[in-house]
């Protein structure tokens, strides 16, 4: 089975495994710390010495070398931006097109009323973990590790004195270290949440501000706003109090640390174990070498800033619901043949309301309906009633809590939700488009050639007065066909962007279209318009409309309450 959930940690992984070129040379540059922290302050001190001889030679030499080193530190440098710089972008994208896919196989996801502010506030992160990865990689795993280990070797050849008390000091500093990261992660954690809440809350502030301004609800707003501010205020301070006392912590053994490692080794060059060139080399690289005890808490600081922000988007998008394993898990499936829509004994129950007992804990219960080939249907009731349900079922948006639907005497739980859409489309109540070009939204998800645009789009204007459609919009899309439409297709009307998605139901000839609400917000002249294209569209199809109120007298009603089906009958009276 698929693994489907969100991991940065499993992405991560597989992008470099992807990489591997890019990131060896990235690690292979990284072994070039200890030059910076240890060989560089090591000739310093042989400087030193040999000037202090007298030796002009050996000072020379020893100056010419550290200029070879710190040029070599200074480019490599350089080039390890240049490589970090390689790894990050095509990050983005990697880990981006694992959460989209994630988002389309979940299992519950509302796909028409995403919680996108909240959803944007976790994935706008990807770019800056990235660079705290590699940043804890450089500064954390290769810079200390390999320092430490180039520091120890260095003491253990001036004494072994000092070469157990630093392993006694990177040990204190290791311990501190996890203990800072155990204390402080939940509390970063929720400092995220609280955060990404009021992006959340924001965007849902602008997306209404016209009911914001014509309500003359300002004041509220703004009051409200400084409330969702105050949770994140105050975590935010309790995680700057945490911090702080970690650094005084932190700092009172480095200042400990300095004082103990300086005094052994002036007590060793006083008992004359080691020179005074060696002397004074260790002690600039002791300095240099202290400087990763007082960075250690910056380094755990780091982390925990990076996990817990991995935490808060892997816990966001594995936690929303259960996702949709069982579409990859049927051991046989069938060819789709078109036919009868068979509901037997299908029942559908919220999770989220287990807890209650009797009917209002069903969606659905206990359906038994047959929709025949190539009718026409319409399912009607309230708010709640259960209709929505129905048609999310039989798109596989989920499976049924028990009973099984059939299309042509082929169970759905043996057909790949692919294939199902190969053959059944639906236009939702609140039709979407792309921020593209007209042309490209009519035609989105069909593979077409640049040569045949014209000829396309004539096709397209020719469907629409053969459908009989308003001379009006047939203008407009003429006029619009290659101009981007914005965002959720905001310059076009809601009817005209509902019939963007006919002629995408038209173009693909499915055999079976769904419609939810297509005539909700209309008056009636507009309404007798679009049921007389849906009746146009129909021809040949199974039509299967959701609506609150009569469509026409072609159409079977089936009414739906409380879950169940309640009666059949056709429509009298519509429209009056």
């Amino acid at each position: 089975m698929t693994n489907n959930q969100v991991n940065i940690n499993t992405y991560l992984i597989e992008y470099l495994k992807e990489h591997k070129a890019t990131f060896v040379v990235f690690c292979l540059l990284l072994t070039t710390y200890p030059l910076q922290r240890i060989t560089i302050p090591k000739y310093y001190g042989k400087v030193i010495a040999s000037l202090n001889k007298g030796e002009n030679n050996l000072f020379v030499n020893n100056v010419k070398w550290l200029i070879i080193f710190y040029i070599i530190v200074q480019l490599f440098s350089a080039m390890i931006h240049k490589v970090q710089g390689l790894l990050v972008p095509n990050f983005l994208e990697f880990s981006v097109q694992r959460i989209f896919s994630h988002l389309l196989n979940n299992k519950k996801l509302n796909y028409e009323n995403l919680e996108v502010g909240e959803i944007l506030a976790k994935i706008i992160k990807v770019p800056n973990i990235i660079y705290k990865y590699l940043d804890l990689l450089r500064h954390v795993v290769f810079s200390q590790i390999f320092i430490l280990i180039a520091a120890l070797l260095h003491y253990k050849n001036v004494s072994s004195t000092m070469f157990f008390t630093f392993i006694f000091l990177v040990i204190g500093v290791v311990i501190l270290q996890f203990i800072t990261y155990n204390h402080t992660m939940s509390i970063e954690i929720k400092r995220e949440k609280n955060k990404d809440n009021i992006y959340q809350h924001f965007q849902d502030l602008l997306n209404n501000l016209i009911s914001v301004i014509v309500c003359k609800h300002e004041k509220y707003e703004k009051q409200y706003l400084h409330e969702k501010f105050v949770p994140f205020i105050e975590i935010f301070h309790k995680s700057l109090n945490l911090n702080f006392i970690y650094r005084v912590i932190f700092s009172c053994f480095n200042v400990v640390s300095f004082i103990l490692l300086n005094y052994l080794l002036y007590k060793d060059y006083k008992t004359k174990q080691i020179s005074k060139e060696q002397f004074l080399a260790s002690f600039i690289i002791t300095y240099s070498v202290l400087q990763l005890f007082y960075d250690a808490n910056y380094s755990v600081r780091a982390v925990v800033d990076m996990y817990s922000q991995v935490k808060d988007m892997e816990q966001y998008f594995n936690g929303k619901s259960k996702l949709d394993q069982s579409m990859n898990t049927n051991e046989e499936t069938k060819t789709f043949k078109n036919g009868a829509i068979t509901f037997k004994n299908v029942s559908y129950q919220y999770e989220d309301n287990t807890a209650f007992k009797g009917k209002s804990a069903y969606a659905l219960k206990n359906i038994n309906l047959t929709i025949a080939q190539n009718e026409k249907v319409a399912i009607v009731g309230q708010i709640g009633s259960g209709k929505s349900t129905m048609v999310k079922l039989l798109l596989k948006f989920f499976e049924p809590t028990s009973g099984d639907i059939f299309i042509n005497n082929i169970n759905l739980k043996h057909m790949s939700r692919d294939e199902l859409y190969d053959h059944v489309f639906y236009i939702p109540q609140k039709p979407k488009l792309l921020n593209r070009t007209l042309y490209e939204n009519i035609f989105y998800g069909i593979d077409l050639k640049e040569k045949d645009k014209q000829a396309n789009i004539a096709s397209i204007l020719t469907i629409m007065k053969q459908m009989n459609m308003d001379e009006t919009i047939i203008e407009v899309f003429t006029e619009k066909m290659d101009q981007p439409l914005g965002n959720d297709g905001i310059k076009l009307s809601g009817g005209q962007r509902q019939m963007v998605w006919i002629l995408r139901a038209m173009l693909r000839n499915s055999s079976i279209i769904i419609l939810d609400e297509p005539t909700s917000a209309l008056d009636k002249k507009n309404k007798e318009k679009i049921v007389s294209v849906i009746e146009e569209l129909g021809k040949d199809k199974t039509i299967i409309i959701i609506s609150h109120d009569d469509i026409s007298p072609s159409f079977r009603k089936i009414t739906m309450k409380q879950g169940e089906l309640s009666n059949e009958t056709t429509f009298d009276n519509w429209m009056m």
